[in-house]
Parts: C-alpha cells; structure tokens; sequence
C-alpha cells in the first residue's frame, strides 16, 4: 500500500498478482489497489488439472546439469484470475490468455501495475519492468 500511495511501480508475475488483489485502500471504500486496472492473470483452465495431467516448465538457457522442472498438481491453491476479474471491477480489465507461452508471452502495464501471467512470461515481464523504470529514469 506503502508503494502504491507514494506512485512507485509496483510489478507482480504469476501468483503474486493475487496479492494486488487483497490489499484494499481504506480511502476508496475498500476495493482492491487494482479496482478499474488492466491486470493480468494466471488463467484459470491452467489451475485446475486432473490425475495423470503434468506442467512441465523447462529453465530457459537449460544445461545438461540443470534441465529443467515438472510440476505435478491436482491444482493450484486458489484461482487467480477470479479472483482478479472481481478485484478489477467492471470498469477493469482481467487479461488471461490460456494460450500465453515463452514465445507469446503475456504482460502488461497499467500505471503503477505491471504484471505477467506466469512462468513462461518471467523474461518478458523482467523487459517490462526495465523498459518502465528506464522510461521514469529510474
């Protein structure tokens, strides 16, 4: 709240969205930091697998020692992007594409937010984070 009330940039990927979500502002009747922003967020049909359903995330610039990680879920713990589309309200904006990937990756910056869907978006958020603070001259 401290970050947001003072106009710093305030970045998030993946999960860490879900906290913009619950920090509400006392001074505009409790809705969410980011009430009326442009957010993206994890898509809910990736948080939802089954039996025998894997994520496998492989680590950009992978080495013959450190290859890679699998992910085996029944599910995430909370879905993201109903929890965003609710905290944007109806003049915001939830942007979860289920199609997001390393090569179209998703992220987004809506003054003083900006943040990425997942994993496969970390290099295109991290660009994004740089080209902002660049353009503040930070």
């Amino acid at each position: 709240m401290d970050a947001y009330k003072s106009d710093k940039i305030v970045a998030a990927l993946c999960y860490a969205v879900s906290t913009l979500v619950f920090c509400r502002d006392p001074e505009n009747d409790y809705k969410s930091i980011i009430y009326g922003k442009r957010i993206t967020a994890h898509p809910r049909a990736w948080d939802f697998y089954g039996p025998g359903m894997a994520m496998v995330y492989d680590v950009y610039g992978a080495t013959e020692d450190n290859k890679g990680t699998d992910v085996i879920t029944p599910g995430f713990p909370w879905p993201v992007e109903d929890l965003v589309r609710d905290a944007v309200g109806p003049n915001g904006a939830c942007i979860a594409r289920i199609n997001a990937n390393r090569e179209s990756p998703q992220v987004y910056y809506d003054h003083p937010f900006i943040t990425g869907t997942s994993v496969e978006s970390s290099i295109a958020y991290g660009d994004l984070v740089v080209k902002v603070l660049k353009e503040r001259g930070l």
